[in-house]
């Protein structure tokens, strides 16, 4: 029976061979050695249990602050709840992979280990009138407004990142087929539709002001300045708005450019009691 280094070894290769980053791979592999180091003796995949998972994340959580340590840890000490998340992910998915390979002969070290806790606050979000309200006072004639009233529709209208507005160039944009090509994190690419107002906007803002101030420049904005609070909430009232008018949160994946489904998740919060009777009328079944 494979030792439990032995299947670490051999899931960091599976990890490799389907195309995770280094840093994925370098994240797992930390993981899972602390994991063995704090077993402190060698064992068979199939004989851990869940006691000793949950014991590593307890230990986890209790163990003094060290100086200089590189995980996040909490000022009282202990690793913050994010960082005890990403471990529990860890196991949970080596131990699933170990599991779908026939290593732990039925039995589940993961079963009943409770999933730490999130500190990670609820998103801020914009109402549609609040939005409405803030793209109309900034409908002004000026340049610097005109250039804000782009950017700010351009993530209330297709929940682009603020650093993904500044990244664009006048050749991502094509109105003529009414397309606009976006790159994200990790220079992952996107294409997004360029639909209604914000063609219309797109249109006047290249024809009409963009070449009175680009100066031979190829970015789309021409002198953007941003606020430090209110472009992450429009991203995230796009994507809370997009939930509540029954997007799919797949859908909502790749329109914002997200590796992890997880990520996307925390929109669907947004679902007060009146958001599901609403979808609940919508059915017909019964």
């Amino acid at each position: 029976m494979a030792t439990l280094r032995d299947a670490t070894q051999s899931f960091l290769e599976s990890l490799e061979l389907a195309g995770k980053s280094p840093l994925t791979l370098d994240s797992y592999g930390r993981h899972l050695t602390e994991f063995e180091d704090w077993l402190d003796k060698p064992l068979a995949i199939d004989e851990i249990e869940s006691s000793q998972v949950k014991g590593f994340l307890l230990h986890l959580k209790r163990r003094p602050k060290r100086p200089g340590y590189q995980h996040r840890t909490e000022p009282e000490g202990g690793l913050a709840p994010e960082t005890m998340r990403h471990y529990f992910w860890t196991l949970r998915s080596f131990f699933g992979w170990s599991e779908h390979e026939g290593l732990l002969n039925g039995y589940r070290p993961m079963e009943n280990v409770p999933k730490p806790a999130s500190n990670r606050p609820e998103v801020r979000t914009l109402s549609k009138a609040e939005v409405g309200r803030l793209l109309d006072l900034l409908d002004k004639p000026e340049v610097k407004k005109r250039t804000l009233l782009v950017a700010f529709s351009l993530m209330a209208g297709l929940g682009l990142r603020i650093s993904e507005v500044c990244n664009l160039r006048l050749a991502d944009v094509n109105l003529e087929t009414g397309w606009l090509f976006v790159q994200g994190k990790g220079k992952k690419e996107r294409r997004l539709p360029i639909r209604n107002g914000l063609a219309d906007l797109l249109q006047t803002y290249v024809s009409e002001l963009r070449p009175k101030y680009a100066n031979g420049s190829d970015t789309l904005l021409v002198s953007y300045t941003g606020s430090p609070l209110l472009p992450s909430s429009l991203r995230h009232s796009f994507a809370t708005q997009f939930i509540r008018d029954g997007g799919s949160v797949y859908t909502l994946k790749r329109i914002l450019g997200h590796s992890d489904i997880k990520t996307t998740e925390r929109y669907v919060h947004a679902a007060s009691v009146d958001d599901i009777a609403a979808a609940l009328d919508k059915m017909d079944w019964v």
